[in-house]
């Protein structure tokens, strides 16, 4: 099982990916082993075994943590050129971090079965704060076109496989028609 470091959303994405695997394998131990329960303490929520609640903040989560690590792997090739991805790749985290409202709604308390409304509520909560600190770090490095290298933007023309107008249209996606045709033209 892979194991995570807290500054790399890979390593989360692939532990918690390889521990979905295994789901049934928790449950059922926990169902077959007395001690597996009473060996960590239940009062204490860090320390118990994960249950179905924690099941899907896994699921949920692992849909935006997906995002992240295709990027990663696209954009850390040592083989191949990856300056012409880099521009469409973070027009992908735009995009996702855009919609992420919309993965967050997904989240209804009221197909939730056995699940409290304040659980749900803290579960939404958590969620919801993520998709924000996510967003003001996506701001810091991307938000604004001074922000970016101009060369993100050059790079990308060179690739036979995207023209101009691909990338005007990604440019007023990320930045608005005004802006985003200004760094154009």
């Amino acid at each position: 099982m892979s194991l995570d470091v807290p500054t790399r959303w890979n390593s989360t994405y692939k532990m918690l990916s390889t521990a979905l695997v295994y789901e049934h394998a928790f449950t059922k131990y926990s169902k077959r082993d007395p001690y597996y329960n009473v060996e960590l303490p239940k009062d204490d929520e860090a320390n118990r075994p994960p249950n179905s609640d924690d099941w899907k903040q896994v699921k949920h989560l692992l849909v935006f943590l997906e995002v992240f690590y295709n990027v990663t792997l696209r954009l850390s090739g040592t083989s191949d050129v990856t300056s012409n991805l880099l521009f469409f790749e973070i027009v992908a985290i735009h995009s996702m971090l855009r919609n992420l409202e919309e993965v967050v709604n997904t989240i209804d308390a009221n197909h939730e079965e056995g699940v409290g409304i304040e659980e749900m509520e803290y579960s939404v909560t958590n969620f919801i704060e993520m998709a924000k600190r996510m967003r003001m770090k996506y701001d810091k490095y991307y938000g604004t076109p001074d922000k970016m290298n101009p060369l993100v933007y050059i790079a990308p023309i060179f690739d036979p496989r995207y023209k101009l107008v691909d990338l005007k249209v990604s440019l007023c996606d990320l930045f608005g028609e005004i802006q985003g045709s200004a760094i154009i033209f």
